[in-house]
């Protein structure tokens, strides 16, 4: 599906939507749909930093809650350079840091999942989630993604 958005300045339009997948009218219009967002609202959503909706889910939520809490941290305390939560599906958030460069100037990906509760709200999920990473637990825990080591002089 395919859709025109357009910014005029404090709306958004989604309109012009389009079935892409059919093989006899690759192209086809979905009819006359329209949908207009506030601008401000939508550029929130779309970079996570909105209000959450009755339907987001609870792992979005405490996403959305500890990534806020997690950028007042101190992360180079940890040898983190940056950490993110991000939701995965109803019952998991990934947690995901890159590390600072060690003396051999290597950095590493590192990631947990993090299970939800069966019950547990979304702020108590992301409480877990920041305690988890501030008292660096997540250093011992954490599987390595990647390491990227040091890049040759040009």
């Amino acid at each position: 599906m395919t859709a025109r958005i357009v910014r005029e300045e404090d709306t958004v339009a989604w309109d012009d939507f389009r079935h892409t997948s059919d093989s006899v009218a690759p192209t086809r219009s979905l009819g006359e749909v329209a949908f207009t967002f506030d601008a401000a609202s939508y550029d929130a959503a779309a970079m996570d930093q909105g209000q959450p909706t009755p339907w987001t889910p609870t792992t979005r939520q405490a996403a959305i809650s500890a990534n806020t809490l997690i950028r007042s941290f101190d992360l180079g305390r940890h040898g983190l350079r940056h950490v993110s939560a991000s939701h995965r599906g109803e019952d998991e958030v990934v947690v995901e840091a890159i590390t600072v460069p060690d003396a051999a100037r290597v950095t590493t990906c590192l990631d947990v999942v993090v299970r939800r509760h069966e019950g547990e709200a979304a702020a108590e999920l992301a409480d877990r989630i920041v305690e988890y990473v501030e008292s660096g637990r997540f250093l011992a825990e954490a599987e390595v993604g990647s390491t990227f080591g040091p890049r040759s002089a040009t």
